[in-house]
């Protein structure tokens, strides 16, 4: 197992977890990307969120989404990989929900849903909303509300658009931490809003109020965890729609302090909105992709990958690019990733979600070299408006899940290059070694 940098907190969310896994090892032969037709499940409205985690414990991957309309939506794993969307479990959160995430908020052992909005205007600190799992997944209704992120000064409404889990502050306990921007107020300052988990042993589920970290730009619109300094503390990076920029917070160890930089993109106009982070060229330091509304994306890689310590926590942007140059069509407009090692070859590939212009999105895969530089992506699951897009099982047969804004679906693409054990113990067996495959 690949040393984790990243946060393994809020299992399989979108910006937390980037593991090789148990089956990254040897690739089958002649290898290619290999995905069954989607399988589509209906969501009843437009899905804004996943999070999939076992929520009841039978050891499957169950589903969550929070819907446009402020409800959450949980389907259940049939046991054979396939979703029950005839008798899904409905709870109702509240509406201008801004992010969601699966996360053992409580410490009972099973996962919780977080979701986040607004406060009230023109006075209001935004809203963490946690629906308690029994273990089950049966959720608490209605759901716990904690006014903990932002300000309370008249007019100065601080939004919550991103959110991320990890343990900032060393406890053990998985804390919260947004991004963050006052949307009122001129130049639309953004923070990096970082939510303590103050819960007591066997107590009820606490937390602290936010403490607001300048990230030195405008709108802070996407947010992502790992160790980027490589001193066993989570830092935090956001990344700035509103000027281009990615700023990251280096924590001291305490969750709440240390240093904030930034770093502007290359090229011409970006405006970075998504942000995710993974070892993607082998070095075992944590890199980072920012999707682009201009129509691209951008890699940064971790210059601590030299070892160089004053390089702790800065990165090389790799430039931009187009995802016309990546064999697609060049206005259509990516708008989710995830990372995951699809070919099982043990470099990271880079999964993305299109929005067509004017015409059907795709769900496409780059490969990885392994330099981190991604080449030209195989698309499947052609017709339909991508929106969100996660790994299903990084750590084992890595199938994809994704939302769909046209049809008011979740689709689930089936990988179907994941190693049977025959192949994994006579690989190993024909090598003397087994450890490739752990």
């Amino acid at each position: 197992m690949t040393a984790n940098r990243f946060s393994t907190f809020g299992s399989l969310t979108v910006s937390t977890l980037f593991v090789l896994g148990a089956l990254s090892g040897t690739p089958r032969a002649n290898a290619q990307f290999s995905f069954d037709p989607p399988e589509s499940y209906f969501t009843g409205s437009t899905t804004s969120f996943l999070a999939p985690a076992d929520f009841d414990g039978d050891g499957h991957i169950d589903l969550a989404h929070a819907l446009a309309d402020g409800s959450v939506t949980v389907l259940f794993n049939r046991g054979d990989g396939t979703y029950d969307d005839t008798a899904p479990q409905i709870y109702q959160v509240a509406p201008s929900l801004r992010a969601f995430i699966a996360a053992d908020l409580d410490g009972d052992g099973d996962h919780d849903l977080i979701a986040t909005r607004a406060g009230a205007f023109p006075v209001g600190k935004g809203v963490v909303s946690v629906l308690l799992n029994n273990g089950a997944g049966i959720f608490t209704e209605p759901a716990l509300e904690f006014d903990v992120l932002g300000t309370s000064v008249a007019n100065q409404q601080l939004t919550p658009l991103a959110l991320t889990v990890s343990d900032l502050d060393g406890d053990g306990d998985p804390d919260l931490a947004a991004a963050t921007t006052l949307l009122n107020v001129v130049g639309q300052p953004g923070f990096f809003s970082v939510v303590l988990n103050e819960t007591p042993a066997a107590g009820p589920l606490t937390l602290a109020d936010s403490v607001n970290i300048s990230s030195i730009q405008t709108k802070s619109s996407a947010i992502v965890a790992g160790d980027f300094d490589n001193d066993q503390d989570m830092d935090l990076a956001v990344a700035n729609v509103g000027d281009d920029s990615i700023s990251v917070f280096l924590n001291d160890g305490g969750g709440i302090s240390g240093p904030v930089a930034k770093e502007n993109l290359s090229g011409d106009v970006a405006q970075p909105f998504h942000i995710i982070a993974g070892d993607v060229n082998g070095d075992t330091f944590a890199d980072l992709i920012t999707l682009n509304q201009f129509h691209s994306y951008t890699v940064l890689l971790n210059l601590d990958g030299g070892i160089d310590p004053t390089d702790a926590g800065t990165f090389k942007d790799q430039g931009q690019s187009p995802v016309g140059d990546q064999g697609l069509p060049a206005m259509d407009l990516p708008i989710g990733a995830d990372l995951g090692d699809f070919d099982f070859d043990g470099d990271l590939d880079l999964a993305v979600g299109l929005v067509g212009d004017g015409g059907p999105g795709s769900l496409v895969v780059l490969p990885n070299p392994g330099s981190g530089i991604f080449g030209v992506g195989t698309a499947f699951g052609i017709g339909l408006d991508y929106t969100f897009v996660k790994v299903l099982d990084p750590a084992g047969a890595r199938d994809l899940m994704a939302t769909n804004g046209l049809g008011n679906t979740v689709s689930v693409l089936r990988n179907t290059l994941a190693p049977t054990l025959e192949e994994i113990f006579s690989d190993g067996f024909e090598s003397g070694d087994l450890s490739a495959w752990q």
